[in-house]
């Protein structure tokens, strides 16, 4: 049945900005934004509010899954976009084939993606990944245990190459309870560090955590050389 109840959201583009211009102030110039964009930038419209982040300077995207990063790519060409659920069979050559960063933190993930790339013959770092810590949201992500063999396949020959390292704050308006989680991320960061792996960037925040970026953060950033 069509719904005849006069109901719709009206979002307003000046304000979506104004809120992107104030993230972008408080989490400083050092730092590069994650525009979360999936489920239809939910519900808001993908491509009306990935365009207006991108107009405003955006450069990258986070969607939930493969389909949803082709359907950006078509929208904008030249935007990185991060695929934040990983992966599945059958999804790694579109991943390769569009351009997209995927999230991983399995073994499995890093199978499909080699499968990929020999087939479309890619070159030693073509595919460049982020690299997810569980570090305590129990979600995703590698357990610290589990990560040296991850970072074994980093090789120089491999097509993958360890763009990131991010992780996901349980309760990230919890100073406390995000501390304990950053240790663990720097811990895994050192981790990183001894294998002879300097990723590019380190994500650890989200839009409540701009509002106090963890100087151990910053610290393991510059050790690394990478950007937050």
């Amino acid at each position: 049945m069509t719904s005849t109840r006069p109901t719709w959201a009206e979002v307003s583009r000046s304000r979506l900005i104004q809120n992107h211009d104030a993230l972008r102030r408080l989490a400083g110039r050092d730092t590069e934004l994650l525009c979360v964009v999936k489920a239809n930038a939910y519900g808001h419209g993908l491509a009306e509010c990935a365009r207006a982040f991108e107009a405003n300077g955006a450069r990258w995207f986070g969607v939930t899954c493969v389909e949803e990063g082709v359907a950006l790519r078509r929208e904008l060409p030249e935007a990185s976009i991060l695929v934040m659920s990983a992966i599945w069979s059958g999804e790694a050559e579109a991943v390769l084939e569009h351009d997209l960063t995927p999230v991983v933190w399995e073994a499995r993930h890093l199978t499909l993606l080699e499968g990929a790339a020999k087939k479309l013959r890619a070159a030693p770092g073509d595919c460049p990944v982020h690299l997810e810590i569980d570090t305590g949201m129990s979600r995703q992500g590698v357990q610290g245990k589990d990560l040296e063999p991850l970072l074994e396949r980093f090789a120089k020959s491999s097509p993958l190459r360890l763009q990131a390292v991010m992780t996901h704050f349980h309760t990230p308006g919890n100073a406390d309870l995000r501390a304990g989680q950053m240790r663990e991320f720097v811990t895994a960061a050192g981790t990183i560090l001894g294998h002879g792996l300097f990723p590019e960037i380190l994500s650890a925040g989200s839009s409540a955590g701009a509002l106090e970026l963890d100087a151990e953060l910053v610290r393991t950033a510059d050790r690394m050389g990478a950007q937050l």
